[in-house]
């Protein structure tokens, strides 16, 4: 599970701050505060997005709880990153699936404002691979969406296999399917856990 995207910058740190003040400005973003953090090792920029978290709460108000807040501008070893945190939790701990659109939504403008901030090209998945069993459906219904939007994709059984199984328990901490691994060009790979859909999509740059 990722809860957290970071990207490091080609800009140096006082134009990655300027330029991620203006990406959050056009995405609709309100900076509500800012933190300068010790020895200038950069600045936390407290946000909200009025219009979304709006539609939020009038879905549920207890998930407006679970929904990032802050944007970080590091300035570290010589590398300037720009990170952000994710609203995958929503999905996982508030069952409720009219809120996934507004999720993904959120973290797509979220990914955008990084990659604007930054300089940098969205990341390119390398590799998919679908943790799945052999009687779940939704890994059914899956692999099936996968194959309709041509992404290819290696389907792994963790219930034939105990070596599979620990190893996806190991990386993300559930022991339920399906979890989806997207592997990404020069970082970290992305962990899905159950069929979304929307963030799929959004990860592999189908939206």
């Amino acid at each position: 599970m990722n809860i957290a995207y970071y990207r490091n910058s080609t800009q140096s740190f006082s134009e990655t701050l300027q330029q991620t003040r203006i990406a959050l400005e056009k995405s609709g973003f309100v900076v509500v505060g800012a933190t300068t953090l010790s020895n200038q090792h950069g600045e936390l920029l407290s946000i909200v997005h009025p219009e979304i978290f709006e539609q939020i709460i009038k879905i549920d108000k207890n998930a407006i709880g679970l929904i990032p807040s802050l944007v970080t501008v590091l300035n570290d070893s010589n590398t300037v990153s720009v990170g952000v945190g994710l609203a995958e939790l929503v999905g996982m701990v508030v069952r409720r699936p009219e809120l996934s659109p507004l999720v993904a939504t959120f973290d797509n403008l979220l990914r955008e404002v990084v990659h604007t901030a930054a300089k940098v090209e969205a990341l390119k998945p390398e590799k998919v691979i679908l943790y799945s069993t052999q009687t779940c459906p939704y890994c059914v219904m899956e692999k099936k969406w996968l194959d309709e939007k041509e992404i290819d994709h290696e389907v792994v059984y963790v219930d034939q296999s105990r070596e599979a199984a620990e190893e996806m328990v190991k990386k993300t901490g559930q022991m339920g399917v399906p979890v989806t691994e997207i592997t990404y060009t020069d970082a970290d790979s992305e962990f899905i856990i159950g069929f979304d859909k929307n963030r799929l999509s959004q990860s592999l740059g189908l939206h």
